[in-house]
């Protein structure tokens, strides 16, 4: 049997509970510096009342003294260990220091004391009183808070700033400055007939007081749904077409600046009606509690501010012509430093606003701005407008009245709410220049370079960049790539096609030829001019529309319809074609002989015969500048000798003219069409007048003794005439051809146009086929292609007889 002998510890069974004591001992220790903090538990409710002075609203910069009470301080027992602080929740806008000492508590129930509260920048903060010790739960450091305060409201509101007037006064004078600008360029009569047929204007109200406000207020409640006064602003921003701006920007990208200023007057009558119609509709969806104030003093204002500079403009374009032509040639570098000027001063003047902006304004600014650019151009293109008119349609939509839309926000809302919420126009009107300098630049850098162009205005339809036609491209970067030099008369180029023909040499170069025949015409209008023994005087009696007559008295024999149009005025000017004295199509440049009643004609006459008249002397001016273009062509290669261009024919689809070449199966090439095309755009750019000349046969024999063709022709011309033997010879630039006349005033008349076929007539004579259309009518490519399409056919006119060479 074994025996085990177990040695018992002595503090049995005591040693368990020692051993269980020296552990949690120290925990004991630890867990009495640990500092337990109660859920869920707040400071007390501070009793604060304030002075008046904080419930006041304070101007930026202004500092006041702010004196407060404590009206419980009973309820705490220990004050020797409280602090008092006064703080600010934004101090950003409006900074908190507190005056006196922090702990010095007086022993009465209520306790004063005082802060100073400066204003710092526009807005809203609360200012909160806290009461610290360390009796509290709620440790900051080392100290915690007892008490606090609710949070009393302080506004913040904008001083009164003259760099704010000043801004505005300047944008007041270089607004005015630039319509009265405007107003020595506008012609009543284009606008009184875009109001006889306000298909535009039609367009751009539809535009501007249906979609604008219903596209405004869509992209409030989408994008700005937790702010009611922001959506407001953007509300009434979308309800205020017709900015200023608008006008100089058509201008500046070659819009149809007669439209615009339409389009901007009558959108400000329409502002009477239908701003209080949307305000009462859909404003009151926003702004339910308040009642939205329209201005009409304020719109009044503005449509005075458009009418007043635009009168002075006209009334010194019939005082003063010549004032009035310098005025509206520096319109353009005018409204590009208008433009700059109104938007560095404008940055510079609200420049506190780009605080405010934020991610939801701006991206809702810039949406408002390029939908309206958007479907004022889509609406246009759509109702088959010209690019003039559909920009301007675009741009009359996307600018907005930023000015109306502020005074609303002003006197709807109080301060400095009404500020704030200002940041979305002024968001808008940072937003609304950017797409148009965008595009601007695309014109001027961009498009020139793919020989794409727009026009520059409805007057004037060449590219001022690359002197590119209207919606033309062409295979190099621009046409001037085409000729080498700026001569009045392109000089010959190398056609492709002739590598393989063979040619013959003119005997006489033909400047020799063309330096004769100037000489002769110069010679003998000298011999003309110098057979009026004396001035005398007749009245011309000028007939506008709606029967609108104007006695001049001019110079008999010596003035022509168009200066009795430099007295009248520069757009009439620019835009009469012809001239109808005494019910004869008159060339105008020729002059009046007798006391008689003038029209001028433009384009589009509303009168049928008027109509046909005027195409016929556009058709037959385009085949006389088509000659001068072709026999400069071959100068020193080919014997070219022009024959005749057969009478106007505007449904035949081409302007034509026969020209005799020694050359022997030429086939022309689409590159030596375009090479024609171009050399014609570029000698019609230049402004060459047609200058009209009735001479006796003999002179004209001897200026075209070197054109058998035409020696053949004058006898038989001569025999038709009123006298029996004169012949009607027209000038342009250094060219010199027969015809009965009559032409186009200039040969910048002339708009897009295409040298479309050659034909070969017979082994010598070819006829060059061409289609043009005027300065003032604009189609799109693909029209404009159908009717090149058509011109390619062989002109029906009679073929000339060769009968001698």
């Amino acid at each position: 049997m074994i025996t085990k002998c177990f040695k018992m510890c002595p503090l049995w069974p005591l040693h368990i509970i020692l051993l269980y004591v020296l552990c949690v001992a120290p925990l004991l220790l630890m867990a009495q510096h640990v500092h337990v903090t109660k859920p869920n538990q707040q400071p007390k409710q501070l009793k604060v009342v304030f002075g008046p002075e904080l419930s006041e609203k304070i101007t930026e910069g202004e500092t006041k003294i702010i004196e407060f009470q404590i009206a419980n301080m009973d309820d705490f027992d220990d004050r020797g260990s409280l602090e008092v602080e006064v703080s600010s929740v934004h101090p950003d806008i409006a900074s908190v220091q507190y005056v006196g000492d922090t702990k010095d508590f007086s022993p009465n129930t209520n306790w004063t004391g005082s802060f100073n509260l400066t204003a710092r920048f526009l807005g809203y903060t609360q200012v909160v009183v806290r009461l610290w010790g360390n009796i509290s739960t709620n440790r900051v450091a080392d100290k915690e808070v007892v008490a606090q305060s609710e949070p009393a409201k302080v506004a913040v509101i904008r001083s009164h700033r003259a760099v704010d007037k000043a801004f505005i006064y300047t944008i007041a004078i270089l607004v005015s400055v630039a319509f009265i600008n405007m107003g020595c360029m506008l012609d009543l009569e284009i606008v009184k007939a875009t109001l006889k047929k306000p298909i535009g204007p039609a367009i751009g109200f539809c535009c501007q007081y249906i979609f604008m406000p219903l596209c405004a207020y869509g992209l409030a409640k989408l994008l700005l749904a937790n702010n009611v006064a922001l959506q407001l602003g953007l509300f009434v921003t979308g309800c205020s077409p017709g900015g200023g701006g608008s006008n100089l920007w058509t201008y500046i990208l070659g819009g149809n600046l007669h439209l615009s200023v339409t389009m901007t007057f009558l959108s400000t009558l329409a502002a009477f009606a239908m701003m209080p119609f949307w305000t009462m509709t859909l404003g009151r969806l926003i702004f339910a509690e308040g009642h939205i104030v329209v201005p009409y003093r304020n719109i009044a204002t503005l449509a005075g501010g458009l009418v007043i500079p635009l009168m002075v403009g006209l009334l010194i374009r019939r005082l003063f012509p010549r004032v009035a032509d310098c005025l509206a040639k520096a319109l353009k570098p005018l409204a590009g430093i208008f433009i700059c000027v109104i938007v560095v001063f404008g940055i510079y003047a609200n420049l506190y606003m780009l605080q405010l902006l934020d991610t939801m304004v701006l991206l809702s600014a810039t949406c408002l701005v390029l939908l309206g650019y958007a479907f004022g151009g889509t609406a246009a293109a759509v109702m088959r407008q010209s690019w003039p008119d559909a920009l301007t349609i675009a741009v009359e939509t996307g600018i907005q009245n930023t000015g109306i839309a502020i005074f609303i926000l002003r006197v709807t809302l109080e301060q400095p709410e009404a500020d704030i919420n200002t940041v979305v126009p002024v968001a808008v009107a940072i937003m609304t220049p950017v797409p148009l300098f965008i595009l601007w630049v695309l014109q001027k850098c961009v498009l020139s370079r793919f020989g794409i162009c727009v026009a520059k205005n409805a007057e004037e339809k060449i590219c001022p960049v690359a002197c590119i036609e209207e919606g033309q491209q062409h295979n190099s970067a621009s046409v001037e790539k085409l000729l080498p030099n700026n001569n009045d008369m392109p000089v010959n180029w190398q056609f492709s096609s002739l590598n393989n023909v063979t040619t013959v040499q003119p005997k006489i170069r033909i400047d020799e030829i063309r330096g004769r025949r100037l000489s002769i015409f110069d010679k003998e209008h000298k011999r003309q001019q110098d057979l009026i023994p004396r001035l005398e005087k007749i009245e011309v009696t000028y007939e506008g529309l709606n029967d609108e007559k104007t006695t001049l008295v001019m110079n008999k024999g010596v003035s022509t319809p168009y200066n009795c149009a430099q007295h009248i005025n520069e757009q009439l000017l620019k835009r009469s074609v012809v001239a109808e004295v005494n019910g004869e199509i008159w060339d105008m440049h020729r002059a009046i002989p007798a006391d008689c009643t003038l029209k001028l004609l433009h384009m589009k006459p509303e009168d049928p015969h008027q109509a046909t008249l005027v195409n016929k002397a556009f058709w037959r001016s385009c085949s006389f500048l088509l000659g001068a273009i072709v026999e400069s062509a071959f100068q020193d290669e080919i014997s070219v000798c022009l024959h005749s261009f057969p009478p106007a024919n505007v449904r035949s689809g081409s302007f034509v003219y026969d020209v005799q070449l020694n050359l022997n199966d030429w086939v022309p090439s689409q590159n030596d069409l375009r090479q024609i095309a171009a050399s014609f755009q570029k000698f019609v750019r230049q402004d060459h007048i047609f200058q009209r000349l009735d001479v006796d046969s003999s002179v004209a024999l001897k200026m075209f003794e070197d054109n058998a063709f035409k020696a053949e022709q004058i006898p038989h011309i001569a025999t038709k005439s009123s006298t029996g033997r004169s012949v009607t010879v027209y000038r342009v630039g250094d060219h010199i051809d027969i015809s009965r006349g009559p032409m186009i005033a200039s040969s910048s008349l002339v708009g897009r146009c295409s040298i479309a076929a050659i034909h070969k007539l017979n082994s010598k004579l070819y006829r060059f086929q061409g289609v043009a259309l005027p300065s003032e009518i604009h189609i799109n490519h693909f029209a404009f292609s159908v009717l090149e399409s058509r011109a390619r056919k062989l002109n029906p006119a009679r073929t000339p007889e060769l009968k001698s060479n």
